[in-house]
């Protein structure tokens, strides 16, 4: 049990799984028998080409760089640039000089071996011809290694630089969401602030609505995605806290598909329109106010389906048409946003319908 741990401990440092490591073995060996048997017939030889010897042998070798990856693995990544010569570099030219060596000592040897079971003729392992094979089989085999090592540092340059570019876009996004953060609670402390001489009973309970929706801010810190029912519950609360400050100024209403509750968005992600309809639309305007929040299944000209979300204003004035082609810093967020988590693949749109009506309109792959 422990044997098996070991191995599977051993070969789990190998960025692909040991069923492609079989795979590419047999590959490369039917690729180097086939290469073989061509140079047999372009040279004319008049002995017949021994299919299964030359497999045997070249099946060995294959298999031996196969048991041998994770330790070129290892080299690999711990290789510098020979810019200047130092100890560790010669250590590990040693190293690569002794796997070389090492691979076809044991390839030969396996080689003599299966002959022997083939045959009942054991070779002579320092004769003319092992002691030819010693030599030359040692160039190829340093080759050999010298390639799968610069394979494994492709590889693993492309996984570094990928962690990088993650991790890259990460940050940028966790600054986008940190940037909404004091905004939101600018503007919250101030419709606040123009509550309390008016209303302290309406002020307090302001209050105590912001608490809850600092929790959930807080709790969506780490968390680039959440589900569009999530999304709508903090969406619903803060819509409850603007309607203390307004009442029967401004009605709400949802038309959320229930298909879609499970679908991932960008948390926050309709706060800051949602936000915009109310400083710059409900607050501006004497009369009555309808804020539509929608939540649909389009299709976006390619027979894919996405999922469409709506800010509908019944009301809006010139305050608000000077924000509404998205120079605020609450919409330009969120096209950033989506421009990091969906490059190319969103629609965001803001503007006017008709004379009284305002959308804020996005659309963005379905994702579960």
């Amino acid at each position: 049990m422990q044997n098996k741990n070991a191995i599977k401990i051993y070969f789990g440092r190998l960025p692909i799984s040991a069923v492609a490591v079989a795979g590419l073995v047999s590959v490369v060996t039917i690729f180097q028998l086939l290469q073989q048997y061509a140079y047999h017939l372009a040279n004319g030889f008049d002995f017949d080409f021994s299919w299964r010897i030359i497999s045997a042998k070249l099946l060995i070798g294959n298999l031996l760089w196969a048991g041998l990856s994770p330790l070129l693995l290892s080299l690999a990544r711990s290789l510098t640039t020979f810019n200047r010569l130092s100890s560790k570099n010669l250590i590990q030219l040693v190293l690569v000089l002794a796997i070389a060596f090492l691979h076809n000592l044991s390839s030969l040897w396996l080689y003599n071996f299966s002959y022997y079971l083939q045959s009942g003729y054991m070779r002579s392992f320092f004769g003319d011809n092992n002691r030819s094979d010693l030599i030359t089989g040692f160039f190829t085999s340093l080759i050999e290694c010298v390639v799968i090592i610069g394979l494994f540092m492709a590889v693993d340059y492309q996984r570094k630089l990928a962690n990088k570019e993650r991790d890259l876009a990460k940050a940028q996004l966790d600054a986008l969401k940190m940037q909404l953060h004091p905004h939101f609670i600018f503007n919250t402390l101030h419709s606040i602030s123009s509550m309390i001489d008016m209303d302290m009973k309406k002020a307090q309970r302001m209050i105590t609505k912001v608490g809850d929706l600092l929790r959930s801010m807080l709790a969506y810190d780490e968390i680039e995605f959440v589900t569009l029912k999530e999304e709508i519950d903090f969406i619903r609360n803060y819509l409850e806290l603007e309607q203390i400050r307004f009442q029967d100024r401004m009605s709400i209403s949802f038309d959320i598909d229930d298909r879609l509750a499970q679908n991932k968005v960008p948390s926050l992600i309709l706060q800051p329109l949602v936000e915009n309809c109310i400083k710059h639309g409900v607050s501006k305007s004497t009369g009555q106010s309808h804020i539509l929040v929608s939540a649909t299944i389009c299709q976006n000209g390619t027979n894919h389906q996405w999922l469409k979300l709506e800010i509908n204003n019944s009301e809006s004035n010139r305050a608000y048409l000077s924000h509404g082609n998205g120079f605020g810093i609450g919409l330009q967020n969120v096209k950033k946003r989506l421009a990091q988590n969906y490059p190319e693949q969103y629609f965001c749109e803001f503007g006017r319908v008709d004379d009284k009506h305002y959308k804020s309109e996005i659309r963005i792959p379905i994702k579960t």
